[in-house]
């Protein structure tokens, strides 16, 4: 018999992981590219942001500089002022709209000149080339690769069913949201001009004036993170998961409210249909399995990701005690 320290049979017990450590190594590998990829649409949106708000405000400064050199007309409008005021909101209108086509040029999304584009939006016809969404949405098919790799799934049963929705429902969302910011802000500036003091309104409405970066930021990544939690659900079916657990990014987390849905989800098992019913019971009006796309709610962070049926007993077990861990740490920084 071997008398060595672990050896034979005690030995191999003691030495070999638990159920609860097999999941953690599993769940710390699925968890790790989730959190590769939040890191990657934050970069790409802050890169994006930043030229996007300082387009913005090389358009507000010109702005203010413009009407501050009509301070010689009268503040007060007088029918003999119609045609300064008309000027300078005929000017406004032009430099917002040289906004919204650099932010088109920033995105790489071009209309389609001969009406024949893949995508049309507001009856418009544009072109989802190599260089559109499909740069953003490309990162997400690699990191989804990696995890399905690594969860011992062949890539190739995940990269043959992706499609190009998530690169058009990108597209569709980005330029609705441009083309809407866009009209909003020209109709600031026409309210400004149709009362009294019309000069003095718009140069308010100037320095006020700056792209909705939130709005934006929404519509920037939304269909992003849609296009990994599909992933992530064909993983899944891959690996004939039963149960999802919902994770919300380590950046998420770090600023969670309390109260709020992924701090009262992290960490928790369901079915995919349990996790379903919990959608419906959100938002009864919105139809289909919205849990492998845009997620629970407008904005929503988490995503559920897959619990092979061989971790399953583990991973109630582990998601048990680490979530009493959130929470705790949760209430210390509260508390602080």
């Amino acid at each position: 018999m071997d008398s060595s320290p672990g050896g034979g049979a005690v030995g191999a017990l003691v030495q070999a992981p638990d159920e609860r450590q097999l999941y953690a190594l599993y769940k710390a590998t699925m968890a790790g590219k989730t959190d590769e990829w939040e890191a990657q649409l934050a970069s790409d949106w802050g890169k994006y942001e930043k030229a996007m708000l300082k387009d913005g405000a090389r358009i507000r400064d010109g702005l203010v500089a413009d009407i501050q050199r009509l301070k010689d007309v009268d503040k007060v409008l007088q029918p003999e002022d119609l045609k300064t005021i008309t000027a300078m909101r005929n000017k406004t209108d032009k430099d917002i709209w040289a906004w919204e086509s650099r932010q088109f040029e920033r995105l790489r999304l071009w209309p389609s000149k001969d009406r024949k584009g893949e995508l049309e939006v507001f009856n418009r016809a544009w072109e989802i080339t190599d260089s559109t969404g499909q740069t953003l949405v490309g990162k997400v098919r690699e990191k989804i690769e990696e995890a399905a790799q690594d969860a011992g799934v062949d890539p190739e049963d995940v990269s043959d069913n992706w499609d190009s929705s998530h690169v058009a429902s990108w597209a569709d969302n980005i330029i609705r949201a441009i083309e809407q910011s866009s009209y909003q802000m020209s109709a600031h500036f026409l309210d400004a001009t149709a009362g009294m003091n019309a000069l003095a309104a718009l140069e308010e409405t100037a320095e006020m004036f700056a792209p909705p970066a939130a709005l934006l930021e929404l519509s920037f990544k939304t269909h992003p993170r849609a296009a990994f939690r599909s992933g992530m659900g064909l993983i899944g079916r891959e690996l004939e998961a039963a149960s999802y657990v919902y994770f919300l990014p380590t950046a998420a987390r770090a600023d969670a409210n309390p109260t709020g849905f992924g701090a009262q989800q992290h960490g928790k098992i369901r079915t995919a249909r349990q996790w379903e019913g919990v959608r419906q019971s959100l938002d009864h009006k919105r139809p289909g399995s919205y849990v492998w796309t845009t997620g629970f709610h407008i904005g929503d962070k988490g995503y559920l990701l897959p619990i092979p049926p061989r971790f399953a007993a583990g991973a109630v077990a582990f998601e048990r005690r680490d979530r009493q861990k959130w929470i705790e740490r949760m209430a210390k920084r509260k508390a602080g």
